[in-house]
């Protein structure tokens, strides 16, 4: 039997219906290494567009993450365009320690569901509020007609289904009423609701108050028609019970009155949204009872502290709301939060213990795009993910930070495709002798040609690697760079590269074998290649860090301590960690003035002498700094002072040039 790792093509699954299979034999980056199966799984007869084109530009992160370096492994669904634009859903399945993935076509299913799901969550809705639906409506105006009657309005109207069907259409409603309903009913547009009080006349001739929900469903749903949901005003009840403060759909009907009746003159209301922090670890820990009387003594709180004139309302298991009127003032409502933060911080004494409780609180105000009820609270729901990494445990919605977070996804999911598209480049920065001014080696900097406007790598690497796409475009600068180094050592170059490692690299089990195995490929001399790490790389696990380092020194590879003084620990670095080098950061190199240094560089320098590793300064821009550095004895240096960062045609000249750096200082 062929081994299904090295298998590439599309299979009918058994069973009608079901969907068919694209078998993907991917890279060691997860890359497909044939994109064939999966164009011919969404209808190309020939080959189509490459990945990006393929997937969503919102699925794009998702399916990178789905594939990845090997021996990554997962499974999830992501949407697709088939030949003529046409949506499709794939899913995706990668086994682990696979080198082939599985594409099921599940588009099919997927709508099935979809439509399942919408009238579940229709359904799920009605029922968390205790309603009765008792009609759906067809048709508009004069043609609007009851195309379904259900069983509950016998026991609320007291009438038969079939007979109300064969009575006028608004017999049995107060000819008082009747007109607002025709009102409400062609004022609605698809997906709105709308509350209303009305009478029935029962068989005895008795009038029963009701409250009346008319939900437009017209194309929006399977339902397609106006659903009618009716309850006795004396049921109605939109208050939470455990708490009895008010509950979601009630709180936004306050916001909607709130909001209309500010449009004279300009609505100006804020939503405040509080969160208690690890509420379920409380009630996992003290039970349930605990968890409920815990939420009774911090709603009676945070009523006690709420204007009479402002709304509380309790919106989700352990999140609480507040409207308040008429002021939009960050300051203000900034101060207000940290009131009600204080009154949870107090303890309490829950199931006969103490418990200390924390929280979290997202704001919103009014503002032109933030004048619908629904819009506002979302805002405040925004701001309310994002407290929880903010000093304060407060954060304030501004569309602005909205927008860096959606920029900031969409640049993501960009740089997962940036080396396949060919974007991703490496520039030289030289490395110098100070005594003599001779090319020692480069140091590798990753750049990233995007189309539009330029991303520096303080801004692009940090992203790389929150994302762990820098394990994949860390493998490539090191290919990159060696087979660089590799080039201009056939040149009878004897210069080194150096290649920076990242935090997130330095813990990944590959790190050791894909140096060796660039060493082996590009037969680079392990002497002429050094990696850096920064101190921070090293804070978390530094025995781990022990580990990985001295396996890489063993390959003969050299190891340079980056953005030495940064840190608090360096010296204890240096005697426990097996580096070669020491470079010293630019911010204490940029102090350097003709009238002295700041005392870290001497000091630098003669830890390196002393404990016989390389010392290189870094950021080297003016004669003075260079002059300083070479009277104190520091060995190498690099800088826009001896050249800007080369391409790789440039350092190759660069390295088997006959010159000294820079020509004007000597």
């Amino acid at each position: 039997m062929a081994d299904p790792t090295h298998r590439s093509g599309v299979d009918d699954l058994p069973g009608g219906g079901r969907p068919r299979v694209a078998w993907l034999p991917l890279d060691d980056d997860g890359q497909p290494v044939d994109l064939l199966p999966l164009h011919r799984l969404l209808g190309w007869e020939d080959s189509g567009p490459d990945l990006e084109g393929l997937v969503e530009p919102a699925d794009a992160a998702r399916l990178a993450a789905l594939l990845g370096p090997f021996p990554a492994s997962g499974s999830g669904t992501v949407r697709a365009r088939g030949p003529a634009g046409q949506p499709r859903h794939l899913h995706v399945m990668r086994q682990p320690n696979s080198s082939i993935a599985m594409a099921y076509d599940v588009t099919e299913w997927k709508q099935r569901a979809q439509r399942l799901a919408d009238r579940t969550a229709w359904l799920q809705a009605v029922a968390e509020q205790g309603d009765e639906v008792v009609a759906v409506l067809r048709g508009t105006g004069a043609a609007r007609h009851t195309w379904m009657l259900c069983g509950a309005v016998r026991r609320l109207l007291g009438h038969e289904p079939e007979e109300l069907l064969l009575r006028a259409r608004w017999d049995v409603v107060h000819p008082d009423d009747a007109p607002r309903i025709t009102a409400a009913l062609d004022a609605l547009a698809p997906g709105d609701r709308h509350r209303l009080e009305l009478r029935t006349r029962s068989p005895d001739g008795s009038w029963t108050r009701l409250q009346a929900l008319l939900a437009e469903q017209t194309g929006v749903s399977p339902v397609d028609g106006v659903l009618v949901v009716l309850r006795p005003l004396t049921a109605v009840a939109a208050f939470d019970a455990q708490t009895g403060l008010p509950d979601r759909s009630l709180f936004l009907d306050r916001m909607r009155r709130v909001l209309r009746r500010g449009h004279e003159d300009g609505p100006s209301a804020a939503v405040l949204l509080l969160r208690l922090d690890r509420f379920d670890a409380v009630r996992d820990a003290l039970g349930r009872r605990a968890g409920d009387e815990l939420l009774e003594a911090i709603a009676d709180r945070l009523q006690a502290l709420v204007e009479e004139a402002d709304s509380i309302a309790r919106i989700g298991p352990a999140d609480f709301a507040v409207l308040v009127e008429g002021i939009t003032d960050i300051r203000r409502l900034t101060a207000l939060c940290e009131v009600l933060r204080a009154a949870v911080h107090e303890p309490l004494e829950v199931g006969g213990q103490q418990v200390f409780t924390t929280a979290s609180l997202g704001v919103a105000t009014t503002a032109p795009e933030l004048l619908r009820a629904e819009d506002l609270l979302e805002a405040a729901d925004s701001a309310l993910r994002r407290a929880a990494d903010t000093p304060g445990g407060v954060a304030v919605y501004d569309a602005a930070t909205q927008e860096r977070l959606r920029a900031r996804l969409e640049l993501e999911a960009q740089l997962r495709f940036a080396r396949q598209r060919g974007e991703l480049a490496l520039a030289y920065q030289p490395i110098v002798s100070l005594a003599d001014g001779s090319l020692a080696g480069f140091e590798a900097l990753l750049r990233w040609n995007r189309p539009g406007p330029a991303v520096g790598p303080s801004d692009f690497v940090p992203l790389a690697e929150e994302s762990d796409a820098i394990h994949g475009i860390g493998r490539w600068v090191l290919d990159r760079a060696c087979d660089h180094a590799a080039a201009w050592h056939r040149m009878g170059a004897e210069v080194y590269v150096s290649v920076n490692v990242s935090t997130k690299q330095l813990s990944d089990p590959g790190l050791v074998p894909a140096v060796a195995s660039t060493l082996g490929r590009t037969r680079l001399p392990p002497r002429l290649l050094k990696l850096e790490i920064t101190e921070t790389a090293l804070v978390e696990r530094p025995e781990a860090a022990r580990d990985v380092l001295d396996r890489i020194r063993q390959l003969g590879v050299r190891l340079v301590l980056d953005d030495f003084g940064t840190g608090f620990s360096s010296l204890s670095y240096l005697h426990r960690l097996p580096f070669d080098a020491i470079k010293i950061d630019r911010t204490f190199v940029t102090e350097i003035t003709g009238g002295g240094t700041t005392p870290i560089v001497p000091v630098v320098v003669a830890l390196g002498e002393a404990t016989g590793m390389e010392v290189v300064a870094e950021g080297i821009e003016t004669v003075a700094q260079l002059q300083h550095l070479q009277a104190l004895g520091c060995g190498y240096g690099q800088g826009f002072l001896f050249d800007q960062p080369l391409d790789d045609e440039q350092a190759l000249a660069a390295s088997v040039a006959t010159r000294t750096w820079p020509p004007e200082a000597r």
